[in-house]
């Protein structure tokens, strides 16, 4: 309907799907584009075309004949996959048999004893060319290799937005006169679907069929991938158990990597350790039938990490400031023969597909998965589950996703030692003009330099927004031996990713030994003092609770009700008279909701003091520790020495200024399995859903429908009346 409002799109989309001579249609295979390109435009537009010199000149990578020949042991060069026989970098079987004869021999005989040789094949995009594809590799194999890693790099070029730019080029210069009459309309409403059916009718997605037959060629009986595979196979027979495989492929690596491992598998090269994709590019259907199978410990792979974006930051991203969104979602509508194609890197894609949402760990029965998603921005931004990519193109020069691979690749945890990939402006948004060798008459023709247009920015804040957005996550499942847990980290990484996709700050995160109760009332209480009106804090907390003697006298049931830090042993609980004492220093106008997944914890913010029935779950165990003598001789002998626990005044529900958000019933059981807290699962799940203006009652409400018709627990809500109705997670009104 958009399109059929601006006369400058139908005049150009006329002429672009006019019909072309016989014997004028493009084969899928990469080779024959530029020729189409070629042809189209001298029969629509004559214009003089750079020569094929000047075309190399531009994409020029900058490196030197030494970078050049430092990269050769690590480099395979590809185009249409084939070994690349001209252009700035050149491959020949020659500089594979090298590779794998003198090059990983010598490195794997200065190893220490005992160490494996890792060796990790990585797979670019496919929309870049053979410079980027070089700087690429420059940027990374010295890296690698200091971490103890030997790269591979595939350089698989395939001109796909050059030949597209040329061809949106003829649209351009033809309704140029029209785009000026209205180009602010043009610019403002309809550039995504101008630029989907554009692209449609000037045939894109035979080219993106094109890219993908690439990598299919490469990995067929002539390609180059095979060959790399079959001269594997060899090495790895050679040396056996002393070599530990791993592949890492971005965007359309993706694509290339689903041809090149199982051409690799069926060589009977060792199982894979590790497979590593940075927001991929391929099919859903692709990936279910070529690499499904093969993933899991014994079947080729043994497991998967997918680096993606939250479908917000996928819709905020920008192709180089023409298409108004991330490059997925410009293959999801456009560039597949049919429309909305589910792609792999795609949150909607990726929760839609029961299989997926399995493997993932995204499904009912997370311990199940082989695999797992990243999802950028993540609450963390360091160790084996971080990734900070706003863009597309960025995760290959994210320091906290590379990071993150490289642990894996490593074996490392997150406190262990790495070299530290630095990136270049990797926490900045990366820009698609250096990503990809867009012509320059994209570049001319971005929204942002359009006439009479201003610069894109977010809308503004509604006033009922808060100013700041903050939040504290606690989880503890390293408790003293017998009180274990196994879900409560992955539950605080939970919620802080959550809070993240809801413009929430990037949270605290107080994980195992770090949660005493000191650190969890010095960030409670950071937060609370660095708090303006209008603010909105949230305090998560996922471990064991319990009831403790009332020691001063303020309790009706004679029990105070607690939290247990991971120094809860020494005595130092986190009792409802310590919460209470903090949140008594809220400042006016300031919202702070908490959520506690943790026992007996249904009023555990203002404090009042059971069991239900158990969870069908076999793993299924209950976040509540009952206070032994030695435990409570502790708590006491501890507020004897801190001082703490005085007697507090009370003013009931309606007096306070938190809301809070409770796992049970102050008589029931808060329970975990499955890797989460059964709470903590269904209101974050809650909470991803379109909320816009849902009130605190109705979230309450709909996190207990998300339990069915046979709950073990009820979610409780504690807050003044007028807070029940106000919305979720924004400033409360003023009390009167």
């Amino acid at each position: 309907e958009a399109l059929a409002r601006n006369q400058a799109v139908d005049e150009a989309i006329a002429l672009l799907t006019r019909k072309l001579p016989a014997g004028h249609e493009p084969a899928d295979a990469e080779s024959d584009h530029l020729e189409f390109a070629g042809r189209l435009e001298t029969q629509i537009v004559p214009t003089a075309r750079p020569s094929p010199a000047a075309a190399r000149q531009a994409r020029e990578s900058g490196l030197g004949a030494a970078q050049l020949s430092a990269l050769r042991p690590h480099l395979v060069n590809l185009s249409c996959g084939k070994f690349s026989s001209e252009g700035e970098y050149k491959s020949t079987a020659g500089d594979v048999d090298a590779i794998f004869n003198q090059h990983l021999p010598a490195w794997l005989n200065q190893l220490p004893e005992g160490e494996k040789l890792r060796l990790l094949f990585y797979a670019h995009g496919g929309l870049v060319s053979e410079s980027e594809g070089l700087k690429i590799a420059h940027k990374h194999v010295g890296w690698w290799k200091e971490n103890g890693v030997y790269p591979i790099y595939f350089v698989w070029e395939t001109g796909l937005f050059e030949t597209l730019g040329s061809l949106l080029s003829r649209c351009r210069s033809r309704a140029a006169r029209a785009l000026a009459r209205d180009v602010r309309d043009l610019w403002d409403h309809t550039t995504d679907p101008l630029i989907e059916e554009a692209v449609r009718a000037l045939q894109a997605p035979r080219i993106w069929a094109g890219m993908k037959r690439s990598a299919e060629i490469a990995a067929a009986p002539e390609g180059g991938a095979r060959y790399v595979a079959a001269r594997l196979s060899e090495f790895c027979a050679k040396y056996g158990d002393r070599v530990e495989l791993h592949a890492c492929g971005h965007s359309a690596g993706s694509i290339f990597h689903a041809h090149f491992l199982p051409a690799a598998l069926d060589h009977r090269v060792p199982d894979f350790k590790s497979l590593h994709f940075l927001a991929p590019a391929i099919r859903v259907d692709t990936f279910l039938e070529m690499l499904l199978p093969r993933i899991g410990k014994g079947r080729g792979v043994d497991s998967l990490s997918l680096f993606t974006m939250h479908r917000d930051y996928e819709r905020d991203d920008n192709c180089a400031g023409i298409y108004r969104k991330s490059l997925l979602y410009l293959i999801y509508e456009a560039l597949e023969d049919e429309r909305k194609t589910d792609i792999l890197g795609l949150e909607i894609s990726l929760r839609a597909d029961p299989a997926l949402a399995d493997l993932l760990g995204l499904g009912p029965d997370p311990a199940l998965a082989a695999g797992e998603v990243i999802w950028s921005v993540s609450a963390a931004d360091a160790g084996r589950s971080a990734s900070t990519s706003e863009s597309h193109g960025g995760f290959d020069d994210d320091a906290p996703t590379m990071n993150s691979v490289a642990r894996r690749v490593l074996g490392r945890e997150d406190a262990d030692a790495i070299v530290e990939y630095t990136g270049e402006g990797s926490r900045a948004p990366i820009d698609w003009q250096d990503q990809v060798d867009w012509p320059g008459v994209l570049r001319r023709v971005s929204a942002n330099n359009a006439p009479n247009s201003a610069p894109a920015s977010a809308p503004p804040l509604p006033a009922t927004v808060a100013c700041s957005r903050r939040a504290l996550c606690v989880g503890i499942d390293r408790y003293p031996p017998g009180n274990e847990l196994s879900g409560c980290v992955a539950d605080a990484r939970l919620w802080a990713d959550t809070l993240s996709t809801l413009g929430f700050e990037t949270p605290v995160l107080l994980l195992d030994g770090e949660a005493s109760r000191a650190a969890i009332l010095d960030r409670l209480g950071a937060l609370l003092a660095e708090s303006v009106a209008g603010d909105v804090l949230a305090f998560q907390f996922s471990g064991h609770g319990t009831q403790l003697p009332d020691l001063n006298g303020d309790e009706d049931d004679n029990l105070d009700e607690a939290l247990c830090p991971v120094d809860f042993a020494a005595g130092a609980f986190l009792i409802d008279d310590d919460i209470a004492e903090l949140f008594a220093r809220i400042p006016p106008g300031v919202n702070v909701t908490c959520f506690m997944d943790c026992c007996h914890s249904g009023s555990n913010t203002r404090f009042v003091g059971g069991g239900t029935a158990r969870p069908r779950e076999a793993d299924a165990r209950p976040r509540f520790i009952k206070a032994t003598a030695a435990m409570i001789s502790a708590h006491q002998d501890f507020r004897k020495t801190s001082g703490a626990g005085r007697a507090l005044r009370r003013g009931g529900a309606e007096a306070m200024s938190e809301v809070s958000f409770s796992a049970c019933q102050p008589q029931e059981v808060a329970w975990e399995s499955g890797g989460h807290g059964a709470f903590s699962l269904r209101a974050t799940q809650v909470l991803r859903s379109e909320l816009a203006g849902i009130s605190n009652q109705e979230f309450a409400e709909r996190v207990i429908s998300a339990f069915g018709d046979k709950p073990a627990q009820h979610v409780y809500l504690d807050c003044a009346s007028a807070a029940k109705s106000a919305a979720l997670l924004a400033p409360l009104p003023p009390l009167r």
